[in-house]
């Protein structure tokens, strides 16, 4: 919902208020069903078979209620003064995602219940467990988690600029120059309420289960019983003396995501603009000044002691932003473009905040091994410096083809990184052993890439063959980083595919728009590990999208549109692409 009210007393001068209202609601249930194969003892083993002696699965329901709602009301004047304008606004927001209702069951086996054969002589491995895998009384009840979630983010920001139109050095044009001051605070409050078994039972009583899923994934796997959830609530509700209350995981589940941040950004800039002839020049530089704090929970145990307490941290940090860019035209239809730009990126919230999960056992007196997984509030920054040059033609019969290069050098690229340390000291204690685990930076990235688009009308030909058309583009990429986990090693940078591109056919005539779309993107890394044969991939992936639409007149149009026609599935791997690791259908 968008609305707004306008007032201008005379011309050139004008003012107004401005709201929007947008609101999500996601009710979902999910089955899955998990099957850890790999226990026991191996038998039988050749190149690509064997035989497990035992396995765990577990079948789970997660009921999922949420609801989204963003909120802004906005301020502001434009005026205009002879040469020059003015213009200044203020905004205030609110942002809110709430989970009222996220319930998950789970039942479980025993940990030698299901021996299993596997097969990986093709590419996709083949998983044969014991006929009872599929027996409902094979699970007994494990746990019920309840929680909700309340994430809110407030924002309030101010900007006002000046623009006058000048000359410079003959050519024509305008500087302008502005300030911006953002605030901006975020929360997440969760609530865990978490129930084990006080009298076992199995999914097996009557009603709890259903029926496996006909023809899942496309038939290559059967999924087994699921479980019935207004069933099982039903259950809770009635039979109150099966289930014991779990203080212990309620705690933890409900503290260790909380967080609150506060975040307060000070920007200003100065830039113009002028004509030489054929050529149109841009620069200008952006000075911003960042300001927060956070504050998260750290909880765990310690000797079998719980712990429990509140951290903060805070960072600050300014930038000097820089950029120019170019256009010089040869012609109407020939032009070159040219762009130096200096960009940042601000962590994720949840990286940033200083929440810990600890376990600490005291050895021997003075001798500890530790566990920690915690965000950090120092990161820095995304940092990059981007080079862009291109050439564009546009051909008389609507349609054009253009040609670009790119190059980024990135700084402090943000990955998670995990160390195991030997007899260290850390926060004034002596570890023989230290696992840590955090979001840190990495050092400088680099992209490079070449980019094609070529797009054609076809209009020079006879009625009705005038309304077809298609495009082409495609960018090859070359990409690197740098982590001190993997030293003297360039790894490709996170999640950028090493190519990527699409071709489209559409026909636009006689109110139709119609289109046939492919789009291919390739393989790109998404997790590090210890080294490449650990490093997990998303494996390049081609789909087809369809749209199809009419203008029934000048009110009224029905359009339809299908996306991925052929399911393709998207794919992961682990060290090469050869060595599968996971597959997901939509």
């Amino acid at each position: 919902l968008n609305g707004a009210l306008g007032f201008r007393p005379v011309e050139g001068k004008s003012f107004y208020l401005r709201s929007s209202l947008n609101t999500f609601r996601d009710d979902e249930g999910r089955n899955q069903a998990d099957f850890d194969f790999d226990r026991g003892s191996l038998l039988n083993q050749t190149a690509t078979s064997g035989e497990w002696t035992q396995g765990r699965a577990s079948r789970e329901y997660r009921s999922y209620l949420q609801t989204r709602e963003i909120n802004n009301l906005q301020a502001g004047m434009d005026l205009e003064l002879g040469a020059a304008t003015f213009d200044a606004s203020m905004t205030v927001g609110r942002a809110e995602r709430i989970t009222p209702r996220r319930i998950d069951w789970e039942f479980r086996s025993s940990s030698s219940a299901f021996p299993s054969a596997f097969d990986v002589s093709g590419y996709q491995p083949v998983i044969t467990p014991t006929s009872d895998f599929y027996d409902a009384d094979a699970y007994p009840f494990r746990r019920v988690r309840r929680r909700s979630d309340a994430e809110v983010e407030k924002l309030m920001s101010a900007d006002m600029n000046y623009q006058r139109d000048t000359a410079f050095f003959g050519g024509k044009g305008f500087w302008k120059t502005g300030v911006r001051w953002l605030s901006r605070e975020k929360s997440l409050d969760r609530n865990n309420e978490n129930y084990t078994g006080a009298t076992a039972f199995r999914l097996s009583e009557p009603g709890l289960a259903g029926e496996s899923p006909a023809d899942f994934f496309n038939g290559e796997i059967t999924f087994g019983p699921t479980l019935n959830i207004a069933a099982l609530e039903s259950f809770f509700a009635s039979s109150p003396e099966y289930f014991e209350y779990d203080a212990s995981g309620s705690q933890s589940n409900s503290t260790e995501s909380d967080f609150d941040a506060s975040e307060d950004i000070w920007a200003t800039y100065l830039m113009g603009s002028a004509e030489f002839g054929n050529l149109n020049v841009l620069t200008g530089v952006r000075l911003e000044v960042t300001e927060a704090t956070y504050a998260g929970n750290e909880y765990g145990e310690e000797n079998g002691t719980a712990i429990f307490r509140r951290l903060t941290g805070s960072t600050s940090y300014t930038d000097v932003l820089p950029g120019l860019h170019a256009v010089y035209k040869f012609s109407d239809r020939l032009q070159l473009r040219g762009a130096w730009t200096n960009t940042l990126g601000r962590p994720a919230y949840e990286d940033l905040a200083p929440t810990r999960e600890t376990e600490i056992d005291e050895i021997v007196p003075g001798e500890f091994f530790g566990s920690f997984s915690e965000g950090n509030p120092d990161l820095d920054p995304y940092e990059s410096m981007n080079f862009d040059l291109g050439l564009e033609y546009y051909f008389k019969s609507a349609g054009s083809i253009s040609a670009a290069v790119f190059h980024k050098q990135i700084d402090n690229p943000i990955y998670r990184r995990s160390t195991i340390e030997r007899d260290v000291t850390f926060e004034n204690r002596f570890y023989s052993t230290l696992n840590r685990s955090r979001p840190t930076n990495g050092e400088r990235g680099e992209i490079s890439g070449l980019e094609l688009n070529y797009q054609q009308y076809l209009t020079f030909l006879p009625s009705p063959f005038d309304g077809f058309g298609y495009s082409i583009n495609y960018t090859w990429t070359d990409s690197k980083v740098s982590v001190p986990t993997r030293p003297g090693e360039d790894l490709p940078f996170f999640k950028q595919a090493d190519g990527s591109g699409n071709a489209a056919l559409y026909f636009e005539k006689y109110g139709w728009d119609v289109r046939l779309a492919m789009n291919y993107t390739g393989r790109y890394i998404s997790g590090i590990g210890g080294d490449a044969d650990q490093d997990f991939y998303v494996d390049a992936r081609t789909t087809w999208d369809f749209k199809a639409g009419y203008r029934i007149n000048q009110n009224w149009s029905v359009f339809a549109e299908v996306l991925n026609l052929g399911e393709e599935p998207l794919d992961e791997s682990r060290g090469t692409s050869a060595r599968y690791a996971g597959r997901e259908i939509y």
